[in-house]
């Protein structure tokens, strides 16, 4: 009998705890879509043996559309400040500049251009340095005395260019 007693109260005192109700959740999702655009970036070249410099295209933006009101495009542009050869373990370094109106500036790697967003949504076809100057051009230079301590074979040295969506405060 004291089993049933205890039984029936175990049974009451759980019937007195409050029910807790299901949580259910429905999820919203939506999709911003990024914006278009064609990123033209300068051909291979090939540089002539003992030559002072090369000149290298500047990349330029078309058929942009869809940026919003606060963002613009940057393009990285990097290299390693040498060419290296896959036989030897020589470099050839060089210096890498952008030629703009006012001459050359020095250009580190990672620098980039500013693609700034124009009225329609779209961004202008030339990007444009911190300072506001546009590159007409990139200009690689090596030292005669960098050719003259490099080893015979064949060198290569990349530029890459990296875009990237920015947003304006």
């Amino acid at each position: 009998m004291r089993k049933q007693i205890a039984l029936i109260l175990a049974v009451a005192v759980m019937l007195c705890m409050p029910v807790r109700a299901a949580a259910e959740s429905t999820t919203i999702t939506t999709v911003v879509p990024e914006p278009a655009y064609q990123l033209t970036i300068p051909a291979d070249i090939q540089m002539e043996y003992r030559a002072g410099s090369c000149t290298i295209g500047v990349p330029s933006i078309a058929q942009s559309s869809g940026f919003g009101e606060k963002a613009y495009l940057t393009v990285a542009v990097s290299h390693s400040g040498a060419f290296s050869s896959q036989t030897t373990s020589t470099t050839i370094p060089f210096a890498f500049y952008a030629k703009t109106d006012s001459g050359l500036c020095e250009w580190a790697s990672g620098d980039r251009l500013i693609y700034s967003r124009m009225d329609d949504g779209s961004v202008t076809p030339s990007g444009h340095m911190a300072d506001g100057r546009t590159p007409l051009a990139f200009e690689l230079q090596i030292s005669d005395s960098a050719w003259e301590t490099a080893n015979p074979g064949t060198y290569t040295a990349a530029v890459t260019f990296t875009a990237q969506l920015a947003f304006s405060e």
